[in-house]
């Protein structure tokens, strides 16, 4: 029975370098770790909110009552921010039902619209979700990874940690200066000094 996991396991390997999964397989355990290293949070923090993110997750994609395709999950230091397009006000109160549910938060942010968006929308969204994001990364001193972006009919939503005010500043002034941006939420928080 062992060897058999064994050969299936190697097979897996095999076929994932030869299927050309390999560099995305390893680019995405670089970002990961990444990720890790850079966040403001501490360890046991970001556990606790990628935690309570999965449970949120799970019990949205479990309900009948709400499309979880539709709907961000973000937990930052606890606070439990939701985002997102979904069709009625009954299916956003019954995602901030299930998020408030969630026994460990600190709170919660229910950051849904209602309504639906075009193509033209879409498309406009992942442009400006796309310019955001890459002028965060080529600003020195920001950890681009660490800040969330979403965007709905051109409202941008920005969560996640800094290490101080200045930075939180220019991460705001960033988004709003991007073209088609509406407005601009601000989720960010300062990392706490110890």
């Amino acid at each position: 029975m062992m060897n058999k996991y064994m050969v299936f396991c190697a097979g897996v390997i095999i076929w994932t370098v030869f299927a050309g999964c390999a560099p995305v397989i390893v680019g995405g355990g670089a970002a990961g770790a990444y990720k890790v290293a850079t966040d403001e949070r501490s360890m046991g923090q970001l556990w606790d909110d990628s935690a309570i993110e999965a449970r949120i997750n799970l019990e949205l994609v479990q309900s009948s009552k709400v499309n979880s395709g539709n709907i961000d999950v973000d937990v930052v230091d606890g606070i439990v921010i939701l985002n997102g397009l979904v069709e009625s006000l009954e299916e956003a109160k019954e995602a901030e039902a299930i998020a408030e549910r969630e026994p460990h938060k600190k709170g919660v942010r229910n950051q849904l619209m209602i309504g639906t968006r075009t193509f033209g929308q879409v498309i406009d969204d992942n442009v400006i979700w796309n310019k955001i994001k890459g002028a965060l990364i080529n600003e020195k001193g920001i950890h681009s990874l660490n800040i969330d972006v979403n965007v709905q009919k051109g409202e941008v939503f920005l969560s996640g940690i800094l290490e101080n005010e200045n930075q939180r500043l220019r991460v705001l002034k960033i988004a709003g200066a991007v073209t088609g941006v509406k407005q601009v939420t601000d989720n960010l928080m300062v990392k706490k000094k110890e």
